[in-house]
């Protein structure tokens, strides 16, 4: 188990852990699109691995982990959603309450399926912020989630915000800009049928991009 990893899933913990310090998993919020999609892309990865553990697939099944836990949660949900966190004063406390439920969610599911292969550093990390929460004495008792369901709609408009992320990261990269750099504009291309999710997500895609305009391509 390389160093670089041990170190990500402890900051990334420390990180969602210090935002769960007044949430209530029996509240239900409204869901935003993309908290929606962070959920769904857990239980489509949840299903993936476990149907690659029973095939006895060890290193495909923490592959799909590695996947959801690096690109989608750290690279991706979690910069989109940082500021909602950080600012309810300008999101709004509602929003604020999905996206802690969403990384609440992603985070356990993770820590469950990073047990069998790093069991110390996930009983720690769960005993210091989960148990409290789900009630049960230690990770290692908990089970996975069967029969999950999930949108293909929903993962399909979440791959679409990512592409549109890696867009102003690549023009920033390009040009030598700062992550934090402010630009005249932010493309998202994507499909029209998306349309009013893409609008919900407004505030969450000028925060993560620092762009003046949000400009679409909608097909």
């Amino acid at each position: 188990v390389s160093k670089r990893f041990i170190t990500k899933l402890w900051n990334s913990s420390k990180f969602v852990l210090s935002h769960l310090t007044d949430f209530d998993p029996s509240y239900a919020p409204r869901m935003k699109p993309v908290d929606r999609w962070i959920i769904d892309r857990t239980k489509e990865a949840v299903k993936e691995a476990a149907e690659l553990l029973n095939n006895y697939e060890i290193g495909l099944a923490r592959h799909v982990v590695d996947e959801l836990f690096w690109k989608d949660l750290c690279d991706n949900y979690i910069e989109i959603v940082k500021e909602r966190l950080y600012q309810p004063d300008i999101h709004g406390d509602e929003e604020r309450r999905s996206a802690q439920f969403a990384v609440y969610y992603c985070l356990l599911n993770v820590l469950k399926m990073y047990a069998i292969y790093v069991p110390h550093i996930t009983e720690y990390i769960y005993l210091k912020g989960f148990k409290d929460f789900v009630g049960t004495d230690s990770i290692h008792l908990l089970t996975w989630e069967s029969g999950l369901e999930y949108s293909d709609a929903v993962l399909r408009f979440g791959e679409e915000i990512k592409s549109a992320i890696a867009g102003i990261r690549k023009y920033k990269s390009e040009n030598n800009l700062s992550m934090k750099a402010e630009v005249p504009f932010m493309t998202v291309d994507g499909s029209k049928a998306f349309e009013d999710w893409f609008k919900e997500s407004e505030k969450d895609l000028y925060s993560c991009s620092h762009a003046g305009e949000i400009v679409y391509g909608l097909s």
